[in-house]
Order: structure tokens, then sequence, then C-alpha cells
């Protein structure tokens, strides 16, 4: 994000998850409704201001949920699926006991994995995802005029179809 010609970045380790509900509409092909989201606690800040950079850890709680509709196509007998999701985004920041929520963007997901048939109607496996949002700050916040804050996520999920 950049405010009055400086760049904040905030990167950090955090829990990555997501549902989805869906149905086939043909075979192998499922559409579904998503919410998945990513957080991080207590992420590096770094802040970037000409040609310095001020950076250290933080005590903060970034979020980001994301509400959408998306696709998956299973290749089969394999049962190995491709995925994609486009989605409204929103970012929400916890520090110290002060909480603050971002306008809504946009964003999309994208995840790949294999399942195996635990039972005639369960599949569980594991999954890649990635999670791209681009968020404009609260106009009503602190950082009016500021651009629009860029999230990329990337995890390993364990993954559950139920059919």
């Amino acid at each position: 994000m950049t405010i009055g010609g400086e760049t904040l970045g905030i990167a950090g380790a955090g829990g990555m998850g997501g549902f989805g509900l869906g149905w086939a509409v043909v075979p192998n092909l499922i559409l579904h409704i998503d919410v998945a989201g990513v957080r991080a606690i207590n992420p590096a800040v770094s802040i970037k201001s000409g040609g310095a950079t001020v950076s250290g850890d933080s005590t903060a709680t970034v979020s980001v949920t994301n509400f959408g509709v998306g696709a998956s196509y299973y290749i089969m007998p394999a049962n190995i699926y491709v995925g994609g999701a486009i989605h409204a985004s929103e970012m929400a920041l916890d520090n110290g006991g002060k909480h603050t929520d971002t306008d809504t963007g946009w964003g999309f997901t994208l995840n790949g994995g294999k399942e195996w048939w635990v039972s005639d109607n369960w599949g569980l496996g594991l999954a890649a995802q990635i999670l791209f949002s681009s968020i404009p700050p609260n106009a009503n916040g602190t950082a009016q005029g500021a651009s629009n804050m860029n999230t990329v996520a990337a995890g390993l999920l364990f993954s559950a179809t139920y059919n």
C-alpha cells in the first residue's frame, strides 16, 4: 500500500482455509459458492520512504476474507482437480484492541489437488491454493488517498469432498 509516497509492506506466516458449496452441472465440472480467508499473526512490517526502509515485527493480526463464485474440474478416474473462483475481498487489522476494516475490493483464488475416496461418498486429500486480492483502504479512515492493498497468499490445505 502506498500513502503519500511511503510504501507499507506486511508479510508473515499464517493460516489459510476455505469452504465451498456446489453442484455438478455436467460430469466432472462443479460450480460452487466459496468463502476463503487467510490470517497473519504478528507479521513483519516494513515502511519504505524514498531510499530508506524501516522494518520490524508487529503485534497485529491481519485477516483477508473472500466471498465469491467458482468452478472446479475433476480429472477422473485419478480424482485430481483444478479450480478457481472470483470474489469480493475485505481486510481487517487488529492491533492492540483497535480494529480497522477496509472497503470491499476484488480477488481470485486458484487451487488444485488430489483426493482419495475413503467411502462411497467422501473424498479426502491435499490441495495447493493461491489467493490474490486488491483491496481499497477504508475511505473514512486515516489512509485516505492510499493506493489499493494487494495481497498474495499461498498455502497447502487438506481437502474433503462429499458427493
